[in-house]
C-alpha cells in the first residue's frame, strides 16, 4: 500500500514552466451557461473504471501487446480500438480537461496536432497522410489527454509506471522465442519491433521504469533483485541488437544519472561502469564492433557485418541531408505526414539515382521534412517543457526526506525521456506513443505532487 494520500489540486509554487493548476473550489457557473459535466471524479466507479482502461491501453501500447499476441496466437487483436475510445470518452467526461490541458507542453502539443492536421491537404498523397492522422496519430497521440486527466493522484502514476515496465518485461521475456538473430542482430520476427535498433531503443525506454520497481522503498529484497536481473537483461538484450544508438543512449543515461545522484550513488555507479565495461566487449562483440564504424571505416576491411554497418552509416547520412532538403524546400508544412519516402523517391528519380524507399531514421528531421518546421519546434517544445518540468520537480522534492517517492518517479521518467530523445537521433518515431506518453505522465505526476510539495514547503 503506498504511503501517499490522493492528491488535491491545489495551485503550485509557479515558475514558468509549470503548468498552471486551478484551485479545487470550482467558480460557479455563469448565468445562462451549460457547465461541462463533471461525471468522473475522484472515489468515482466511472473514474475508476476509465483509470483502468487506461492502464489497459498503455500496457498495450507499452507492450506492443496486438503484435506480441499476434506473433504468439496468428490472430490479429485490436485492443487499441476499443480501449482507447473508451478511455479518451472518461477522459472527456472527467472534468478535469481544463486541468490537464492549461500548460505549456498541451500547448506545444496542440500546435503540433494542428501542424499535422495543416500539412495532410497538401501533402504529397493526400490518402495516405490522411488515413496516418485519422489511425495512427490520433491512437497515439490521444494518450496524452486520458494521462493527464484521469491519473490524479501519486498512486496512479506510480501503477503507471508499473505497468510500462511489465510491459517492456513481457518484450524482453518474449525476444528469445519470437524474436530471431538477422545478421548477426537480434529483433523480432516481424511488427514494430522487427528493427533491431527499434527494439533496442524500446527497451531503453523502459529500462528507468524497471529500475523505479526495483529501487522504490518497500519493496522485499527478493524483488529488488529480481527486477534488477530484469534490469540486466534489458541491457543484455540491447546489446545483442548490434544498435550502435543502443550504446550512446546508455552511455548518455548513464551520464545524466550520474549527474543527477548523490554522492554515493556515484560511488555505486562508477563501480559498475568499472565491472561492465570489460565485459561489454565479450558479451557482445558485434555491437562494439558496430560503435567503432562510427569513427572510421577501417573495421569494414575485418568483417562483413562491419562492412554492412558501415554501408547502413553511410546510408542515414544520405538520409538526413535528404530530409534537410526536402525540409529547405517545405518549410512551413512539408511534404505531407508519412510522405518522405515519396519525396525522396521522386527527387532521387529525378537526379538518376536509384531511391532509397527508407523513412529518415531521424524523428526531428523527419518532423521537419513531413510537417514543417513551426511542427518541429512545437515537437521540440514539448519534449524540453517536459524535460523542464521534471527537473524542477525532481530538484524541488529531493531536498525532503518524506518526498523521496516523487524524487525518484520524476528521475526514472527523467531517464527514459532523455533515452527516447537520444533514440530519437536514429529511429523514426514521430508519429509513436512514446512522446506524448512521457508528456502526459509528466503532467500527471506535476498534478498530483502538488499537495505534497505544499505541505513539505517546497
Amino acid at each position: 500500500m503506498s504511503k501517499f494520500k490522493p492528491s488535491v489540486f491545489a495551485r503550485p509554487v509557479s515558475p514558468a514552466t509549470a503548468p498552471q493548476i486551478p484551485p479545487q473550489n470550482h467558480e460557479p457557473a455563469p448565468a445562462g451557461a451549460v457547465p461541462f459535466p463533471r461525471v468522473v471524479t475522484m472515489g468515482n466507479p466511472l473514474h475508476r473504471m476509465g483509470f483502468i482502461l487506461v492502464l489497459l491501453y498503455v500496457a498495450v501500447l507499452a507492450g506492443y501487446l496486438n503484435e506480441l499476441m499476434f506473433l504468439v496466437t496468428k490472430t490479429s487483436f485490436y485492443a487499441t480500438l476499443v480501449l482507447g475510445p473508451a478511455a479518451m470518452l472518461a477522459a472527456l467526461l472527467s472534468g478535469r480537461l481544463r486541468v490537464a490541458l492549461r500548460n505549456r507542453i498541451a500547448f506545444f502539443l496542440a500546435g503540433l496536432v494542428g501542424c499535422y492536421t495543416l500539412a495532410t491537404p497538401l501533402s504529397a498523397v493526400k490518402t495516405s497522410s490522411l488515413h496516418l492522422l485519422l489511425t495512427v496519430i490520433s491512437a497515439n497521440y490521444g494518450v496524452f489527454i486520458m494521462l493527464a486527466a484521469l491519473a490524479i493522484s501519486l498512486t496512479h502514476c506510480r501503477r503507471l509506471m508499473y505497468v510500462i515496465a511489465l510491459s517492456g518485461t513481457l518484450d524482453l521475456l518474449a525476444a528469445p522465442k519470437y524474436g530471431e538473430i538477422k545478421n548477426g542482430r537480434l529483433a523480432f520476427s516481424a511488427g514494430s519491433l522487427a528493427n533491431a535498433n527499434d527494439l533496442a531503443a524500446h527497451l531503453l525506454s523502459i529500462l528507468p521504469f524497471c529500475l523505479f520497481i526495483a529501487f522504490e522503498k518497500g519493496r522485499s529484497s527478493i524483488l529488488r533483485l529480481l527486477r534488477l536481473a530484469i534490469c540486466g537483461g534489458v541491457l543484455y538484450a540491447s546489446l545483442l541488437t548490434g544498435s550502435r544508438s543502443a550504446i550512446l543512449s546508455i552511455a548518455v543515461i548513464f551520464l545524466f544519472a550520474f549527474w543527477k545522484a548523490s554522492s554515493g550513488q556515484r560511488l555505486l555507479l562508477g563501480i559498475l561502469f568499472l565491472c561492465c565495461v570489460p565485459l561489454a566487449p565479450v558479451l557482445a562483440p558485434q555491437a562494439l564492433q558496430r560503435v567503432l564504424t562510427i569513427f572510421s571505416n577501417r573495421p569494414a576491411f575485418y568483417s562483413e557485418d562491419a562492412a554492412s554497418a558501415v554501408e547502413s552509416k553511410e546510408q542515414r547520412m544520405h538520409l538526413l541531408m535528404r530530409s534537410i532538403e526536402v525540409t529547405l524546400e517545405h518549410p512551413v508544412l512539408g511534404a505531407g505526414p508519412g510522405e518522405f519516402m515519396d519525396v525522396e523517391a521522386r527527387l532521387s528519380n529525378e537526379e538518376g539515382m536509384r531511391a532509397s524507399w527508407q523513412v529518415t531514421h531521424n524523428t526531428y528531421t523527419q518532423v521537419s521534412s513531413e510537417t514543417g518546421i513551426p511542427a518541429l519546434i512545437c515537437f521540440l517544445g514539448v519534449l524540453f517543457s517536459s524535460v523542464s518540468l521534471n527537473l524542477q520537480l525532481h530538484g524541488r522534492a529531493r531536498k525532503k526526506p518524506e518526498l523521496q517517492g516523487i524524487a525518484l518517479m520524476s528521475f526514472c521518467l527523467l531517464m527514459s525521456m532523455v533515452s527516447i530523445m537520444v533514440s530519437m537521433t536514429f529511429a523514426s518515431w514521430a508519429y509513436t506513443y512514446y512522446m506524448p506518453m512521457s508528456a502526459g505522465l509528466t503532467v500527471a505526476l506535476w498534478n498530483a505532487s502538488q499537495e505534497s510539495l505544499r505541505q513539505a514547503g517546497v
